[in-house]
């Protein structure tokens, strides 16, 4: 069974039957078996004025259809201007003669008017394509399917005209400057050209155009360099392509590019094997086993390109032609008819052709041509979002860089908390150390003297054991030192993400899109740190008086020392005044006891309380200090992590917009190909 060829597995025409070549007639013949339903009895005539065509007789079902089908290919066309690159955009909703037909460049009002009936029946009509190499004989088969020399035949490329061949209505006329040009004159057939090399035959009494046009391609792969395009730009509005190769070249590359070229539209695709009657002394029987060789070698071919197996039909239009110039309707009947087989063409246009299948092409194109431009937009974006990995990966690797340096830095940050922490610490337990470095009996031989030289030296040698220097300067050095490293961490890793993303532009082709600027060099962030940090030391330590705080332990413990003293020597008074028995035993031991527990109590208790308070005082400038550092620092680090990531926003923005954009147009993709298939299914339903 071999079938219509198609892009895609569905198929929209009948299927025919090829049985093979008839030896009892000795001529390149084939018996068609058509498998469709019986054709319709409707007659569609008057196609230009009365507006009756194929879209004129859907039912209220293929009509609701129609809208879907419309609004699909509009959105579909839509999503492909969106989605960019996609070379199937030309293929609009509108019939494709409107923009090389056009009255910007023919002003006049028959331009105008043609241009207009032009786009009426090719909407509202089967068209035709008919495609190939030049000099494959495109325009004589026309001729010979209208039994005439209308179009112009030649060895070389003829011309880069576009022909349209159509029906001829019965009151078709126009005003021009000069009255009424009437155009339509019975057996006449109306011809009209065009600046942009349209030229437009209205046909009268010919059957096959009356829901039918015909339209003529320029040859592929001439010398004239738009003939190729000006034939690729029609084929997407196509209903049917009659692929014509020639027999003494069939299926040469540039053929098969074309055919693949055609296969992204998803057509019906009928392949025309012209000129066979070049083969016919090749052989006996009029070189039918070469014609068998050159058939099989088409079909094959087409097969491979198309996915499926395409009608074939060897004929020769030059025989056909020559059949009805001379002998009329009674050409039918001689030899040189017979060879040509160019009644299996004409029965496949009257018989295969039916209405119905007409008007079910007619609804399924436009999606074929729909699905084609979404492969192609699914593709484009796979390219698209392929090209973005690496980007797509750098911005993630770069999102992960800096939380690391984020972490990295308030580690970083942690030590150098801590080492003003130790400063503080250490100088809050200094008085322990001084107190604990001086034996009861030495206390009160220091504390008891007028001399404070040697108290003072005592608190010095303490000091030097603890800290170098002054506190504030330990504490402004631990703050260089930390603005230092921040700034050179800052301004590395800063420098280091620029080089790295300077080597990695997001591009597409040789076109940068998306940019790295360049991030500060972080020249401030050394000062800033550093002035604000010392503030914060300035801060905590605006109540610290090193002399006052030094007198203040001294006085205390002073004053423990005389109540010790007075305190031991009341209780070795009542001691002496009970063992002279001057006051009674019980009250005197009592009282001894009780000035005794002064004496020897007062001094530890005193120092313990001067050590607790000195401690309390320091270990709040430690913890106001602390929150400061960690305040200012985590400020810092956010602020310069911001700087860097602002420094390449113009990358990482493009990048994750794109990621977005290549997701939300594939979704769109997927909802529009599931929403084009559901109404091929519907259609082929009816």
């Amino acid at each position: 069974m071999i079938t219509i060829g198609h892009a895609t597995k569905r198929c929209q025409l009948p299927r025919l039957r090829i049985e093979g070549y008839s030896s009892e007639r000795k001529c390149l013949t084939r018996t068609l078996s058509i498998s469709s339903g019986s054709s319709s009895t409707v007659s569609v005539n008057d196609l230009w004025d009365s507006g009756r065509g194929i879209l004129n007789l859907l039912t209220n079902k293929q009509r609701d259809i129609l809208v879907e089908q419309k609004k699909i290919s509009k959105e579909t066309l839509l999503l492909a201007n969106r989605v960019g690159g996609v070379s199937l955009q030309h293929c609009a909703t509108s019939p494709f003669l409107q923009e090389i037909l056009t009255p910007l460049a023919d002003s006049d009002k028959r331009a105008i008017a043609d241009r207009a009936g032009s786009e009426d029946a090719l909407d509202s009509t089967f068209s035709v394509v008919i495609a190939g190499e030049f000099n494959a004989g495109k325009s004589t088969l026309i001729n010979a399917l209208l039994g005439q020399k209308l179009l112009e035949t030649g060895v070389l490329p003829t011309t880069d005209q576009i022909t349209v061949l159509t029906s001829q209505g019965a009151n078709n006329s126009v005003d021009d400057d000069d009255g009424i040009h009437d155009r339509l004159q019975s057996e006449t057939i109306a011809t009209t050209g065009h600046a942009n090399a349209i030229r437009l035959h209205r046909i009268p009494n010919v059957p096959l155009l009356q829901d039918l046009t015909l339209i003529d391609t320029p040859g592929t792969n001439a010398v004239v360099n738009n003939h190729t395009q000006r034939t690729l730009k029609l084929l997407p509005s196509a209903d049917l392509i009659l692929f014509v190769t020639s027999a003494d070249r069939p299926f040469p590359e540039s053929e098969k590019q074309l055919l693949k070229s055609i296969q992204a539209y998803r057509k019906n695709i009928v392949v025309v094997i012209n000129k066979m009657d070049v083969l016919d002394a090749t052989g006996g029987d009029h070189g039918e086993v070469e014609k068998k060789k050159v058939a099989n070698f088409v079909a094959e071919n087409a097969a491979d390109l198309l996915g499926a197996r395409a009608i074939i039909l060897p004929i020769s239009a030059k025989d056909a032609l020559t059949a009805k110039l001379i002998h009329g309707k009674e050409g039918e009947s001689t030899k040189v008819w017979k060879r040509s087989n160019f009644s299996s063409l004409e029965t496949f246009f009257v018989e295969t052709l039916t209405e119905e299948t007409k008007i079910q092409a007619k609804l399924l194109n436009p999606l074929g041509v729909a699905q084609g431009m979404l492969s192609e937009c699914t593709q484009v974006l796979k390219i698209r979002k392929k090209e973005l990995e690496t980007d797509t990966a750098t911005v993630q690797l770069l999102k992960s860089q800096m939380n690391s340096w984020k972490r990295d830095m308030e580690g970083d940050m942690e030590r150098f908390q801590t080492d003003a922490k130790h400063i503080l610490e250490e100088e809050m337990h200094r008085c322990e150390t001084f107190v604990n470095a001086i034996g009861l009996f030495e206390c009160y031989a220091l504390f008891l003297s007028s001399d404070d030289s040697k108290l003072n030296a005592k608190w010095d040698d303490t000091k030097s054991i603890i800290v170098s220097s002054d506190i504030k300067n330990e504490l402004l050095l631990v703050n260089r030192e930390c603005s230092d490293a921040i700034a050179s961490s800052a301004r590395a890793q800063g420098q280091a993400v620029i080089e790295y993303l300077g080597k990695r532009p997001a591009a597409v082709g040789q076109n940068l899109i998306g940019s790295v600027t360049a991030a500060s060099r972080f020249e401030d962030t050394r000062k800033d740190l550093s002035d604000k940090m010392c503030l914060a030391v300035n801060s905590v330590l605006s109540s610290y008086d090193a002399e006052k705080e030094r007198l203040s332990v001294f006085q205390s413990m002073k004053n423990a020392a005389y109540i010790s003293v007075g305190s031991n020597t009341v209780m070795l008074s009542f001691g002496i005044l009970t063992a002279l028995e001057l006051v009674d035993v019980i009250p005197g031991l009592v009282s001894a006891f009780v000035f005794a527990s002064v004496g020897f109590g007062i001094t530890p208790f005193t120092h313990g309380k001067v050590t607790e308070d000195y401690e309390f005082i320091w270990k709040q400038r430690e913890v106001k200090l602390k929150n400061a550092y960690e305040i200012l620092c985590s400020k810092e680090i956010k602020r310069i992590h911001m700087r860097i990531l602002d420094g390449v926003a113009p990358y990482t923005r493009y990048v994750e917009t794109e990621e977005d954009a290549i997701n939300s147009l594939n979704k769109e993709c997927d909802q529009l190909s599931n929403s084009t298939q559901i109404l091929i299914n519907r259609i082929l339903r009816l």
